[in-house]
């Protein structure tokens, strides 16, 4: 049996505010484990970047799953920017401890995230680029 995962559109904020709460958690988590050579320190802080990137993982997942059943281009590109936005916040907050925690996945995490930001831009171009061809398109 195959269970699919859908979120409304309109509902991206069901996803976003546990995403941003992984993200916040990322400083917390560096000031209580603050010393990446200590094994302890180190594994505290790889499971919350793990978290983050699990979670972009999946809200990426999902979302491509729920625009594929959609025609409204509005609701789509909005799912997409806010998934670029959670990206962007994750990468700040990567950048921000990537030198310290360099031993820890933070490097790996902050280069798989930019890879899907990248991704998630150009969808957002394509999408951008469909709704001005149907507006010219209507004006004819």
């Amino acid at each position: 049996m195959n269970a699919t995962i859908d979120f409304p559109l309109e509902q991206d904020s069901i996803c976003e505010a546990p995403a941003d709460y992984a993200i916040s958690r990322l400083h917390v988590v560096a000031k209580e484990h603050p010393n990446p050579l200590k094994s302890e320190d180190c594994v505290a802080f790889s499971r919350q970047v793990c978290t983050v990137e699990g979670i972009i993982e999946a809200i990426f997942a999902v979302t491509i799953s729920t625009v594929r059943k959609s025609n409204d281009l509005d609701k789509i590109l909005k799912a997409w920017e806010m998934l670029n936005g959670l990206c962007h916040r994750a990468l700040v907050a990567l950048s921000s401890l990537k030198d310290q925690f360099s031993g820890c996945g933070t490097p790996e995490t902050h280069d798989r995230i930019l890879d899907l930001k990248s991704e998630v831009l150009a969808k957002i171009e394509r999408i951008e680029e469909e709704r001005e061809c149907l507006q010219t398109l209507s004006l004819r």
